[in-house]
């Protein structure tokens, strides 16, 4: 069916600069296609712009429980961001302040929030992540390495290129391991202590982004496996800090929310990228 038109209500969130459209799935009509909703309201010249499109599903009986459907903006799904899931948290929050809990089921997979203490800006929340599904080395000098942990990272480690080549070197990285997809990329640098320095590279039609959550715990992972930080690190990107302690549970990273906007869209599916 081809999408019409229509008013839609949005909030614009971030988490350490990593941005985020949010709209409730009970606001979505029916006829509004919603991989050209993506396309239309994340670009950042004719739309609100933002790394990805977050659609909620609220459980009427149940506040600390939401669904979550990510959508690139390329018009393709996400099957996971861990930063989107911190913003989800911070904006039911706004209306249920009391919430400390939450769990967000995208697909199949469940995931599982904490708020946090309220130290650091904005709207703080701990997301608990398993163990990487998928971990391996790429090279002999241990400094490039493939991480699936919900979705697809490959990091390397090294000087960090400058832009634009940043960029190239990004795409031709994204292409190189699997067959079927790409991968994001994340570029670690600068390591002293147990801190490190971040920058990602996403999928989707993102390109570089200020902060991956899911990205950093990945680069965690496989700096604390080759011995390089301890369990508790920091990972400082472009837009902000996110914080990863590793235990025998699998990863926790924590990050602050900001809800920085909210508005209604108006939605026209004859100007988006995919004509009906």
């Amino acid at each position: 069916m081809c999408s019409k038109s229509a008013i839609i209500a949005f909030t614009k969130a971030h988490v350490a600069g990593n941005d985020f459209v949010i709209v409730c799935r009970r606001d979505l009509l029916a006829e509004v296609g919603t991989a050209d909703l993506a396309q239309a309201i994340c670009a950042n010249k004719t739309g609100i712009g933002g790394d990805q499109l977050l659609v909620l599903g609220r459980c009427e009986d149940d506040v600390d429980r939401v669904t979550l459907a990510i959508w690139n903006p390329d018009g393709t799904r996400s099957p996971f961001c861990g930063n989107a899931c911190i913003a989800c948290a911070a904006f039911i929050s706004e209306d249920h302040p009391d919430v400390s809990r939450l769990q967000v089921d995208i697909d199949d997979q469940s995931y599982f929030l904490q708020r946090l203490d309220g130290s650091g800006p904005g709207n703080g929340w701990a997301l608990q992540l398993p163990p990487p599904e998928e971990a391996y080395n790429l090279d002999s000098r241990k400094s490039d390495f493939f991480v699936r942990n919900g979705t697809v990272h490959r990091v390397v480690l090294g000087s960090l290129p400058q832009e634009p080549e940043l960029v190239n070197t990004a795409l031709e990285l994204s292409h190189e391991i699997l067959a079927e997809e790409q991968t994001n990329v994340m570029f670690v640098s600068d390591i002293k202590g147990d801190r490190f320095a971040m920058r990602s590279w996403e999928r989707g039609g993102t390109g570089l982004s200020l902060a991956c959550a899911s990205g950093a715990a990945a680069a965690a992972w496989v700096l604390h496996a080759t011995g390089r930080v301890g369990p508790r690190s920091s990972a400082h990107c472009a837009g902000g800090v996110l914080h990863i302690h590793i235990d025998n549970q699998g990863i926790q990273i924590g990050g602050h929310a900001a809800i920085t906007f909210t508005g209604k869209f108006f939605f026209d599916a004859m100007r988006t990228k995919r004509p009906c």
